[in-house]
């Protein structure tokens, strides 16, 4: 049976069902429950503290990252989607929820708001906020750009040192066990964080505890 939509886990809009993405390019594929699981319990377990979590969502999709970030209580929710048709679908979703205020949809894409994150940073990461970088980007378009992922990593660790006394996580879903991936290769061999691997997915995680 085709899969109608993605249901949020937890908080205050459980059970909510989020429609499927737009397919673009053949790619519609989006973060398996298990590994949504996986990234909320590494972000709880380094920042309990749900209101001080601000989260970007850099390759949103469907949506559903931001949204079950939206739904825990996150202080403030940034969805980047580069795609129109997704965008539309998000803003559409974000438009009829009662915490629309606390989140911020862009029509850009990741590697770019990360270029500019220093000349035009969110208001929402002052204070005693922790920065929560999620990024899952298609793994057919990693396996073309190879350097993509080293891009996002160097994107985060700017940010870090222009913000030292910043809490910040950065948490990468890449493939695992595929050969054929080789761009996801050559970054584990070379990454300095955490690796947590999920069947054919994995999760590289980069954090900074202030």
């Amino acid at each position: 049976m085709k899969l109608k939509g993605i249901r949020i886990s937890q908080g205050s809009l459980k059970g909510r069902l989020i429609p499927l993405p737009a397919e673009v390019h053949g790619h519609n594929a989006a973060t398996p429950a298990v590994m949504k699981e996986a990234v909320f319990q590494i972000i709880s377990n380094a920042s309990p503290r749900a209101s001080r979590n601000v989260f970007f969502d850099l390759y949103s999709g469907s949506g559903q990252m931001g949204l079950e970030a939206l739904s825990r209580g996150f202080h403030h929710v940034w969805f980047l989607e580069p795609e129109k048709r997704r965008f539309l679908q998000i803003r559409e979703i974000l438009g009829s929820l009662p915490g629309e205020k606390n989140s911020s949809l862009l029509k850009t894409k990741a590697v770019e708001f990360l270029s500019r994150f220093l000349e035009n940073a969110p208001p929402e990461i002052t204070g005693d906020k922790t920065l929560v970088f999620f990024a899952d980007p298609p793994y057919s378009f990693a396996e073309k750009n190879p350097e993509h992922y080293a891009q996002l990593v160097d994107g985060f660790s700017r940010i870090l040192s222009a913000y030292p006394s910043q809490s910040a996580l950065m948490i990468l879903q890449i493939p695992h066990k595929k050969k054929e991936y080789a761009g996801a290769e050559e970054f584990l061999a070379g990454f300095d964080g955490k690796i947590y691997s999920y069947g054919k997915n994995a999760l590289a995680v980069k954090i900074r505890i202030a």
